[in-house]
């Protein structure tokens, strides 16, 4: 574990402190993390802590000092002394004391927090524990690497040899197997108690890997004991040294398990979604569509198709105008005004022919926007219902009426209205009056007493005094003598019918008028027969009456007054329209067709009808009798009995009630299951809330129906936190910490107010604690409660009566069905409490399944979002693998040529000082000899023959031009000594000003071999365009690696390419360009002035697809051995992310290439954002 870099613990502990992004990284990261206050006392510790010295709040070190060695102890205390604002960081090396491993010696990077109350730790154990046997003998950094991803992985995983040992596994692939990773390592796959067929199915996938060096995947179920899951398990060849390799050389399979059960739960899940919409769509009872952006049909089901008379397939894919050529004038603006606005228009009415109709038909068509995932419409929704028969339907009503005014004119009845609020002033009177009394009806509308001037003096009071007592009665018939124009009075049967307000009070009274003169002048004989006949009707216990057609006189006789409670003279006064008033309004029609049949049919009549007893109830009478004829075949008289039957309709009723009772238990069973079905159709639980009191309202037939939940006391605070901006909290009176009630769905009477809403109480704390029980409560009047919650719900909430079942879902939350009336008492029947507890069951199954839903829903974004999590993670480590890796070799690179740079540089010294003092010997020794020939022109024989022997002219002559190619040499090495010097300047922390010319030239020289050419590879010239460029604050070791991988680069290009070779080399000095000004440089490095570079070659080029990958790591398109794919990413990240620069390539193939660098003069001082490369 050594190689801790302190550099790098700042941004670790910050976001582990902060509870930021780095999180997972704190939990997840193999070195011991903890967070402690100033007394040394731990606030928060990472899983490796915690493996190594617990966790504080289950036995383990609960401070910093408990962790060290006794005997390093007090100096661990004089270090954490040290660490003060002015010294906010230190590094230590201390022996500590592992739980389970005894005395281990960490190094530690301790860092105060900013605020001085909190300080952060990151500890790394020095003694590396040995790796596994297998690994050992080929360990290297990347099976190191290998072995920490494998262990900060949650997937179990497993890394094999060829015979099956396990080499290593993380924690999650160890607890798979109920072993530590510690007891796994180097035994075979065989020695392990797996489940039946995991073992085999293993052994199958390792084999396949050793056999092709190919990945492979299969899925497997894992059963032991009560666990059950289904797996998929990846297998992946793995080498210690190469990235590709032959199955021979195949070192080890990684093995990996992944959980797939809840990803095909969930699949299973979507399939039945999509079924169950299929099936509303093709079985819905109205017409369905849904129509693109064009107006074309994506989507329609069988019921629109059936009302076009064209089949679906007829229709997909065509247009609107195409299938409904008729309408389509009109609809398409209406359709396209929808999609521009993304409002809805509902129930238009449209009309008109289509397919192969030939009659118009109407419809209700509603349609409404489909919104796209940027809010826009994409499309239209269309559901037509048609209503063409509804249509037909209301217009014949609508001649019924007219055909029934026609016969209301004709009538020789009177029908009058007028107004009780103005003194019984006249509204409306018949035309037919006229002809009955002589008077206009214009007469009585313009003078309203007039009425009353006609009423016979007698009569006048009798009239009034009923007309102005009307308290209820609805309907009453009069008898009264009314004057007519010619100055007789004719008596007059009024049938008055009062029509009233919601409160009672009359507001209309509507009256037919029938001459009844004859009638009354007919009473006479009527009494003279019914003392005739008294005895023998009494007899009979019936009633006998006789119906004299053309005088309408009836004779009654009989049991009339025990049985109907009328005296006689009640009986003779107004006989027929008595008659017709006592017979029940909704028996008259039926009374009327049979005696019309019995008449025409000239046969015995048999009726039953109600008929009203003088104390206002109605009696069932059983009326049987014949018709008379005179002798030109016309109804002259109508005899007939009348016998009550009450009793026997009473029984027959009591036997409809019995049957209807069952009836409707059975209804209400069928409407629980409909209920139930509709609840559970949606995972929604608005929607299933929604459902249920509707549902239940409609059922019940009362007022309204509501759900409710109880909000505890710690619930409350959520809630309060979350109205904290509104009004509604203060307006319910909600205080923090307070348990509440919420209406949250309701389904009422359109003049009803809305309860929705947050309410601190709704009950008293009597009924309340009987709710919170789960008792339910049924009061069906509230008017006779004793208790003061009868006041609040009458007064505050309108009750009248009022039923609440309360329900507890499966997760212990508490809600209640409240069911209320606001119209008067309701008695609530047992079978309606059952009813509602076996909804409120289903309701709170309902419910239940709503939440797992939620639940399952929020299991899968997690998952997602782990997803992308370790993508990230693996995006950081390639990128940090890549940095490790062109460091350490640039490192290794800068100190080798550093070095060399030095041993040469001190030889070069020693000659160059040399050759100067040789210079001067040199002179001096030619001028001594010069000297010696001035004086001793003709030397000794020996001398002459020796000085022809070494060519001593030729010597005086040379020896200085030796001397100064020498001096070349020598400085030659000085600069090549200085090149390499200024190329391995990659020590340097900080930026500092560097000539940019001077690093190209410097890389240039070095590439000097490379550049020249030799046997038959050309020389490759170099075109230089430099500008006049300030020194630039940058990191020039770095820049000249840049340079030396781009000018490296374009050498091997132009390889193997036909002659001439070239590279341009061109700088340039961009400054800020002021509007209407010329570019000016200016005479000071400005934040704004950048420094261009390009690299451009005439070589091969390159297409596209390379230029996508050109800096993504190990991406290169040399032959194997010849390039490791480093090169340009690097460059890439010194450019983009150390410089704040842009790094790009422009290329064509055949055209060469040219890679262009951009960097300013002065960065700025905070770093840009991480770049990825492009």
């Amino acid at each position: 574990m050594s190689g801790l870099d302190s550099n790098r613990v700042n941004p670790v502990n910050q976001g582990a402190a902060n509870g930021g992004e780095l999180d997972p990284f704190f939990e997840l990261a193999p070195d011991c993390m903890a967070l402690a206050n100033r007394d040394g006392q731990l606030q928060r510790v990472n899983a490796s802590w915690e493996r190594c010295f617990g966790h504080p709040d289950r036995g383990g070190c609960r401070d910093v000092f408990a962790i060290a060695h006794p005997d390093d102890r007090p100096q661990l205390e004089r270090d954490w002394a040290s660490l003060t604002p002015e010294n906010p960081r230190a590094e230590w090396e201390r022996r500590c004391q592992l739980s389970a491993r005894g005395d281990r010696r960490l190094r530690w990077i301790v860092q105060s927090h900013p605020n001085g109350e909190s300080v952060y730790l990151v500890g790394r154990e020095l003694d590396d524990p040995a790796p596994p046997p297998a690994l050992a003998a080929r360990r290297s950094p990347q099976t190191d690497r290998l072995a920490a991803i494998v262990a900060a992985l949650p997937q179990p995983i497993y890394l094999l040899d060829r015979e099956t040992r396990v080499l290593t596994t993380n924690d999650a692939g160890a607890r798979l197997w109920g072993h530590s990773p510690e007891s796994v390592r180097g035994k075979p796959l065989s020695e392990f108690p797996l489940p039946a067929g995991s073992c085999e199915a293993i052994a199958a996938l390792h084999q396949h890997v050793f056999e092709t060096a190919k990945p492979r995947k299969s899925e497997l179920p894992w059963k032991s004991g009560k666990l059950s899951r289904e797996y998929e398990i990846t297998a992946i060849p793995m080498t210690w040294t190469e990235a590709t390799a032959t199955p021979e050389e195949i070192d080890g399979a990684l093995i990996v398990v992944q959980d797939v059960g809840d990803r095909k739960a969930l699949q299973k899940e979507l399939a039945w979604r999509e079924e169950l919409w299929r099936a509303f769509f093709s079985s819905a009872p109205a017409g369905m569509a849904i129509l693109n952006h064009q107006l074309r049909y994506v989507q329609i089901n069988e019921r629109l198709a059936e009302m076009k008379g064209l089949s679906v397939s007829e229709q997909l894919g065509k247009a609107f105008a195409e299938v409904m050529p008729n309408i389509a004038k009109n609809f398409e603006p209406i359709m396209r005004l929808i999609l521009a606005s993304g409002e809805p228009m509902l129930n238009i009415e449209v009309s008109g022919q289509v397919g192969t109709q030939t009659e118009n038909r109407t419809w209700d068509a509603s349609l409404f926007p489909l919104f796209g995932s940027d809010d826009r419409p994409k499309g239209l929704g269309l559901i037509m219902v048609d209503i063409t028969d509804r249509k037909q339907a209301e217009a014949e009503l609508k001649a019924a009426q007219t055909r029934l005014q026609n016969l209301l004119a004709a009538s020789p009845m009177v029908l009058y209205s007028c107004d009780p609020q103005q003194d019984y002033r006249p509204t409306f009177i018949s035309e037919n009056i006229e002809a009955q009394m002589g008077y206009s009806p214009q007469t009585f509308l313009d003078n309203p007493g007039f009425w009353e001037e006609c009423v016979h003096p007698q009569d006048r009071d009798r009239l009034g005094e009923v007309l102005h007592h009307l308290e209820g009665r609805n309907t009453l018939s009069l008898e009264y003598r009314f004057g007519d124009a010619r100055g007789n009075y004719r008596w007059l049967l009024d049938a008055i019918e009062v029509l009233r307000d919601r409160h009672g009070q009359p507001v209309e009274i509507v009256g037919c008028l029938q001459d009844i003169t004859e009638r009354k002048q007919a009473s006479i004989i009527q009494e003279e027969l019914l003392r005739r006949n008294e005895s023998l009707v009494e007899a009979l216990g019936e009633i006998v009456y006789d119906y004299f057609v053309s005088t309408e006189f009836i004779v009654w006789d009989g049991a009339y007054t025990a049985v109907l409670g009328y005296s006689p003279a009640e009986m003779v006064t107004d006989a027929k329209i008595s008659w017709l008033d006592r017979v029940h309004p909704d028996d008259l029609d039926g009374v009327f067709k049979e005696l019309d049949k019995a008449v025409d049919g000239r046969r015995l009549y048999n009726i039953e009808y109600r008929l009203r007893h003088r104390d206002g109830f109605y009696l069932w009478m059983h009326d049987k009798g014949a018709i008379h004829y005179n002798e030109r075949g016309e109804a002259e008289r109508i005899v007939g009995i009348l016998t009550n039957i009450t009793e026997r309709k009473q029984a027959e009723q009591a036997l409809r009630d019995s049957e209807a009772r069952f009836r409707q238990i059975a209804e209400r069973e069928a409407l629980l299951n409909q209920l139930t079905e509709q609840i559970r159709t949606s995972l929604e639980l608005d929607t299933i809330l929604e459902t249920a009191v509707t549902a239940i309202r409609q059922l019940l037939y009362i007022d309204r129906c509501h759900f409710i939940w109880f909000h505890r006391a710690d619930e409350a605070d959520d809630a309060t936190i979350k109205m904290a901006d509104s009004e509604s909290c203060e307006i319910s009176g909600i205080a923090p910490g307070q348990s509440y009630w919420e209406i949250v769905k309701e389904s009422r009477r359109e003049d009803l107010g809305d309860f929705v809403g947050c309410y601190p109480q709704i009950l008293d704390p009597q009924l309340s604690d009987r709710l919170l029980a789960l008792e339910p409560i049924r009061l069906d009047d509230l008017g006779d409660l004793p208790t003061p919650s009868s006041y609040r719900l009458c007064s505050e909430w309108n009750y009248t009566a009022l039923v609440l079942l309360p329900l507890q879902t499966l997760g212990g939350e508490i809600g209640a069905i409240a069911c209320g009336h606001h119209s008067g008492p309701r008695p609530w029947k047992n079978a309606e409490i059952e009813l509602l507890q076996a909804a409120a069951n289903q309701l709170a199954i309902a419910i239940h399944q709503a939440e797992l839903y939620k639940k399952a829903t929020l299991a899968a974004s997690q998952a997602q979002a782990q997803t992308k999590q370790l993508e990230a993670t693996l995006r950081e480590l390639q990128q940090t693998q890549t940095q490790l890796i062109q460091t350490e070799k640039m490192s290794s690179l800068g100190q080798m040529v550093a070095g060399v740079a030095h041993e040469i540089n001190n030889p070069v010294n020693f000659i160059t000082g040399n050759l100067q003092h040789a210079d001067e010997y040199i002179k001096d020794l030619l001028g001594l000899i010069e000297l010696y020939r001035q004086h001793y022109p003709d030397p000794v024989e020996e001398i002459e023959e020796e000085a022809e022997a070494i060519e001593v002219d030729f010597l005086i002559e040379d020896l200085p031009k030796l001397l100064s190619s020498m001096k070349v040499g020598a400085d030659r090495i000085r600069e090549i000594v200085r090149s390499l010097r200024n190329f391995s300047r990659l020590d340097e922390a900080k930026m500092k000003p560097v000539d940019i010319h001077e690093g190209i030239e410097s890389t240039l020289l070095i590439l000097h071999n490379r550049l020249k050419g030799k046997g038959e590879k050309p020389e490759i010239k170099i075109v230089r365009d430099y500008d006049e460029l300030p020194l630039v604050e940058c990191y020039g070791g770095e820049l000249n690696q840049v340079f030396m991988n781009l000018l490296a680069n374009a050498i091997d290009a132009l390889e193997g390419q036909p002659p001439p070779h070239r590279i341009t080399i061109r700088t340039l000095r961009k400054a800020p360009q002021p509007d209407g000004d010329p570019a000016i440089a200016p005479t000071e490095p400005n934040s704004s002035e950048r420094v261009f570079i390009s690299i451009s070659d005439n070589g091969p080029g390159m297409n596209e697809e390379v230029k996508a990958s050109l800096f993504d790591p190990f991406f290169t398109t040399k032959p194997v051995g010849k390039g490791t794919g480093l090169g340009l990413a690097i460059s890439y990240q010194i450019v983009v992310d150390k410089h704040q620069g842009q790094l790009w390539c422009e290329s064509q193939p055949d055209r060469g290439a040219k890679f262009c660098i951009e960097i300013p003069v002065a960065p700025s001082p905070t770093p840009p954002p991480e770049t990825l490369p492009c």
